[in-house]
């Protein structure tokens, strides 16, 4: 007998439900309020006013931060308040002091924006073909690396190689 009851306390109740009939609705919880009430009536949204006036703000923190370190004059310290501007100082020395391409490009697209790339061909041509073709140009215009120069005169750290 111990066996059945444990069976039966496992069971839902919505497999007691008729198949065929009407679902069984929930109990309301509570006491429903009454129509025409003024609980809450102070702050709910009137007609015709937003919760979100202004909308979502068109920049962000983090960019806020870092276009604020590149106003910096190099001997200034860097102040960091919030996780936002640690992140950007993160960042911002990279690129500086480390003088990482990553960073220099991170920092450059978060402050400045990403700058507008478009390719324009002719109906009558490949478009592949032409891509390629002016990449190749700009590589032959730049060099190999291992003949290109640092332009501030620094030490070239690993991989970077100095014309002789």
């Amino acid at each position: 007998m111990a066996k059945s009851s444990k069976l039966l306390t496992r069971v839902s109740r919505a497999s007691f439900a008729p198949v065929n009939g009407p679902k069984l609705k929930k109990r309301p919880r509570g006491k429903p309020f009454t129509p025409g009430h003024s609980i809450g009536a102070a702050t709910r949204f009137k007609k015709g006013e937003s919760g979100n006036p202004h909308g979502r703000p068109k920049t962000a923190k983090y960019g806020e931060a870092l276009r604020a370190l590149l106003a910096l004059k190099p001997t200034d310290p860097i102040p960091t308040r919030t996780n936002a501007e640690k992140m950007a100082a993160t960042a911002f020395q990279l690129a500086v002091k480390e003088r990482s391409l990553a960073a220099i490009c991170e920092v450059g697209d978060r402050a400045e924006g990403k700058a507008a790339v478009s390719v324009t061909v002719d109906q009558g041509q490949d478009a592949i073909a032409i891509l390629i073709a002016s990449m190749n140009e700009r590589s032959d215009a730049i060099g190999p690396a291992e003949k290109r120069q640092l332009t501030d005169g620094g030490e070239s750290g690993p991989g970077e190689a100095t014309a002789d």
